[in-house]
């Protein structure tokens, strides 16, 4: 299944949108540039860059990004709970006493 979003866009004189894709062929995040600026420094009023992580990466990018994100936060359990239950993530809660 693959998922796509638009994370960012900036529609003035200069524009930026930023896309997020995850497909079978692993994640690619790509940035779009428009305007002035872009035609001075380019020569082209069109400027896309993107960065790709394959799938076999994607494991090491969820740890990488998850722990980034909960290191040192002390209720970083419930949180993740709530971020997959608030995003519509599969997930178990369980606990013992």
């Amino acid at each position: 299944m693959a998922h796509s979003a638009t994370l960012f866009l900036q529609d003035d004189v200069e524009f930026r949108k930023i896309y997020l894709d995850v497909s079978t062929e692993g994640v690619r995040i790509l940035g779009h540039d428009m305007g002035p600026k872009v035609e001075k420094f380019w020569g082209d009023d069109d400027y896309e860059f993107w960065v790709d992580v394959p799938t076999q990466a994607l494991a090491h990018l969820a740890f990488a990004l998850l722990r980034d994100k909960y290191a040192n936060e002390e209720r970083a359990v419930d949180k993740f709970q709530k971020f997959c239950a608030d995003n519509g993530i599969e997930h178990t809660f369980r606990s013992l006493a």
